[in-house]
């Protein structure tokens, strides 16, 4: 049977209490990060997949504008 003695016990309570430290109650920022982090995440997404969706719609009006003044210059 192993057996703990003198600092081998000090070491592993106090382990075992940063550990549990660092898992409990952080004042609420740490809860702020599970809740803002996909936020602004999802955020970030949405104005790339925003830009590239006008830039895209602007190759298209740009492309029936061409295509309506060929159309027009050969009537």
């Amino acid at each position: 049977m192993l057996k703990c003695t003198g600092t081998g016990l000090l070491f592993r309570i106090v382990s075992t209490h940063l550990n549990a430290s660092v898992l409990a109650h952080q004042g609420g920022w740490d809860e702020l990060l599970f809740v803002a982090g996909p936020i602004l995440l999802i955020i970030g997404l949405l104005a790339v997949a925003n830009k590239r969706a006008k830039a895209v719609q602007r190759e298209r009006e740009a492309a029936e504008a061409e295509t309506t003044s060929e159309f027009n210059q050969s009537d």
